[in-house]
């Protein structure tokens, strides 16, 4: 009542609520409701008022009230001011907003840059690829691929015994073992099968892979064929 500036109450009896003075859009809004109400339905509505250039919403109860032989006799409203969980409300749904932002912007960087790291492990002319604890494969890079012959869907999964002969694969998984149990980076050379069936010589960086909690979860590595390089 204050809000509205009603200074007499009194002059409002017999008049048809909401007053010509309400917005059309929330007129038309009591008037539905309203209508419902004459059918019997208790209804909650949400509406505005804008006094002095601020905007004041309340919450409106439309109740209809039936005397014995179910004729209708009045409808209550019973209102409240809403304003400040309105308020609240817009304010959270701003953040909200404001969040969804930031996270679809973040995600699009993540993605360039995921996008970038793949185009150099991919354009690479070393060997790259990443190994659980047991030694299967959850990542290689093309040029892997090239070696070896063997596409992605051939190697991931699998382990290196499962791939090479059984020498070549228990000297991989072995110094595999050596960066698990000692967490540091270790560099080696390894011999390796082509996929033309020509072993070549290796120098292989190989690296341990942790989770946020700083505990081992498998084993990566980048091996560059030096083999030119040892027959000179």
């Amino acid at each position: 009542v204050t809000a509205l500036q009603i200074e007499n109450i009194e002059d409002y009896y017999g008049c048809i609520f909401p007053t010509d003075s309400a917005p059309k859009k929330t007129r038309d809004i009591f008037n539905e409701h309203m209508h419902r109400a004459t059918k019997g339905e208790k209804n909650t509505i949400e509406y505005s008022f804008t006094v002095d250039g601020n905007v004041i919403w309340y919450s409106t109860t439309i109740s209809p009230f039936f005397d014995t032989d179910d004729n209708l006799i009045y409808i209550a409203a019973d209102s409240m001011d809403i304003s400040k969980s309105k308020l609240a409300e817009e304010a959270l749904q701003k953040s909200h907003d404001s969040l969804e932002v930031k996270i679809a912007e973040r995600t699009e960087e993540l993605q360039r840059s995921s996008e970038t790291l793949n185009g150099m492990i991919n354009n690479s002319s070393a060997v790259i690829y990443l190994k659980d604890l047991q030694g299967r494969y959850s990542m290689i890079n093309s040029q892997y691929e090239k070696v070896t012959n063997l596409r992605d869907t051939a190697v991931i999964g699998k382990t290196d015994l499962e791939i090479f002969p059984k020498e070549i694969a228990t000297d991989f998984r072995g110094n595999d073992k050596k960066v698990i149990k000692s967490g540091d980076v270790l560099e080696v050379e390894e011999e390796a099968l082509h996929g033309d069936g020509v072993i070549h010589t290796y120098v292989s960086t190989k690296f341990p892979i942790k989770n946020r909690e700083g505990e081992i979860v498998g084993v990566g590595g980048i091996s560059t064929d030096i083999s030119d390089r040892k027959k000179m």
